[in-house]
């Protein structure tokens, strides 16, 4: 009732399949160090209460952050760093293949609808990794094969607008998650509006909700009508919702959560191994070694590393 849900939540997993030291390897460490996790906890938690200012207060709430415009400002403020002109939108890669000898280069890139290939020195593929096995099957195919190994879930998101009084509950959390023992038709509820200053009008309350996943993958296969029927019937009995939304719109993630199952670390590995075998060419992205924002900065940043070091 606890672990499942968090955990499921979070891969939009099936927790069975999950690799423990793929995604928790800090609890396999504290298991091994003090022989439980309850023991651990209570170990670590004495040791934190002297140097927090948040000792005793619960919930760390400082831990939810996220920029003030949304998730985008993260992509706008990286690409207004580069030269102008070096970001193409909505344009697709087709293949990647190695350039001539004698180039001067080491890569093409054949664009679609575009009749010549762009050339470059270097090559970072930063593709989710449903994505690369066509890109990388000139190059370098058994690492398209190792790539292809890795399996995806997802989910739909349903997100509602509700005023204030329509909600029994006192909303004095930041959202809640829905154990599978509890046959429940969603995954989670996520209550932006007052997870996140700023996300909602005074008096209105915005909500988040998680739909599918790898354990209820039928459900995305409801249109957006049957979502938002479904959504609205969980939320009235989880946190007394009345009435018709001000809005409901429902966003599709399908097939793009890497799943970190059992032998995914020994898999990672010899992706790793294939990749720097490879000169002027790196990997990055969330399907390796961590599906988190700062999982993907380090990993962009371990890339870049490694391309540095080769010019």
């Amino acid at each position: 009732r606890l672990i499942q849900p968090l955990i499921g939540g979070i891969y939009t997993a099936d927790p069975d399949c999950l690799s423990m030291r793929a995604t928790l390897q800090q609890f396999v460490d504290f298991e091994k160090k003090y022989g439980s996790l309850i023991r651990a906890m209570r170990s670590t938690q004495g040791k934190q209460s002297g140097n927090s200012k948040e000792a005793g207060t619960g919930a760390r709430y400082g831990q939810f952050l996220a920029p003030r415009l949304g998730m985008s400002q993260f992509v706008n403020a990286i690409a207004a760093q580069l030269p102008v002109g070096c970001v193409q939108l909505r344009t697709s890669v087709e293949r990647i293949e190695r350039a001539p000898a004698g180039s001067g280069a080491n890569w093409c890139l054949f664009l679609k609808g575009s009749p010549a290939p762009l050339v470059f020195d270097e090559l970072i593929v930063s593709s989710p990794a449903y994505a690369c096995p066509p890109l990388l099957e000139r190059i370098a195919p058994q690492l398209a094969g190792m790539i292809k190994l890795i399996p995806h879930a997802g989910c739909s998101v349903a997100v509602l607008g509700y005023r204030r009084e329509q909600i029994k509950h006192p909303l004095t959390g930041f959202g809640f998650v829905a154990p599978r023992i509890e046959q429940r038709k969603i995954i989670a509820g996520s209550m932006s509006s007052v997870k996140f200053a700023g996300r909602a009008p005074d008096g209105k309350v915005l909500l988040r909700v998680f739909v599918g996943g790898a354990l209820q993958p039928e459900l995305n296969e409801l249109d957006d009508a049957g979502i938002e029927k479904l959504v609205r019937g969980e939320l009235q009995e989880l946190i007394g919702a009345e009435g018709e939304p001000e809005f409901c719109l429902v966003n599709r993630w399908l097939g793009v959560m890497p799943q970190y199952h059992v032998g995914h670390l020994d898999l990672v590995a010899k992706i790793d191994a294939a990749a720097e075998a490879m000169e002027h060419f790196a990997l990055a992205g969330n399907a390796y070694h961590g599906v988190g924002i700062p999982f993907c900065i380090r990993s962009g940043e371990q890339a870049a590393e490694r391309i540095a070091g080769q010019v």
